[in-house]
């Protein structure tokens, strides 16, 4: 599918979801995080569907209830995982850690809990979160964000979505360059080697006592460079 001109990282978001890892875009607001989500959509041929969560963002917002009569009502959240569509949680650092980590089975199991039982998640199914900070709580820009769960940020991967200066050009008319996308540029690891060093990190984290988690992280990346 041809796509118009899209944010420089988007190879790399692409790569993430078409390997089915949760993905996270960090960056400051107006940089086209939604945007490159739908893209995603698009490029891989999937429904998408989006939902911006905060404070008062509930549980039933997330997984859906049941009416007084009986009739469950679904969410964007639930049809997306149950169709293999592409779903994302935007301004996910806005919301309640403690609310969103029932979104935490949906994240990571072939199955997930809703209102009327146990669902199948679809194999297809692909889960991105936009963001303004890392999870770890407000600053002085974004004073309304919430230090979020270590158990819900261990789920996923992040990419640093900061302003593409070429694109915003060339959306009024200006021809001006983005950097080039290199997947390469730094180096690449085979999956042995991420997987021991993870390890590794992982136990100086223990030993230092760093209020730091590594879980997920040591067998997603190494499908990551398996990728």
């Amino acid at each position: 599918i041809e796509l118009e001109r899209q944010h420089w990282l988007f190879p790399l978001l692409l790569t993430c979801a078409a390997n089915g890892q949760n993905t996270m875009l960090v960056g400051p607001a107006g940089t086209g995080k939604t945007y490159a989500c739908n893209m995603v959509a698009r490029a891989l041929d999937r429904g998408f569907e989006a939902l911006s969560v905060g404070p008062m963002t509930t549980e039933a917002k997330l997984l859906g209830y049941m009416d007084a009569n009986g009739k469950y009502h679904d969410t964007a959240l639930v049809r997306c995982a149950s169709d293999g569509n592409v779903f994302l949680m935007d301004e996910m650092d806005a919301g309640n850690a403690g609310v969103l980590t029932v979104a935490n089975m949906v994240s990571a199991n072939s199955q997930f809990a809703v209102p009327t039982g146990m669902r199948a998640k679809h194999q297809d199914f692909i889960f991105l979160a936009g963001a303004n900070t890392y999870g770890t709580g407000a600053n002085r820009q974004y004073v309304g964000r919430n230090q979020l769960d270590a158990a819900t940020l261990d789920r996923f991967a992040v990419i640093n979505w900061d302003y593409d200066e070429g694109l915003e050009a060339a959306r009024v008319g200006m021809n001006v360059k983005s950097p080039v996308f290199n997947m390469e540029k730094g180096g690449l690891v085979t999956p042995e080697q991420w997987f021991m060093r993870a390890q590794a990190m992982r136990k100086a984290v223990d030993r230092l006592s760093m209020r730091h988690v590594i879980g997920r992280a040591v067998v997603d990346g190494a499908k990551l460079a398996s990728a």
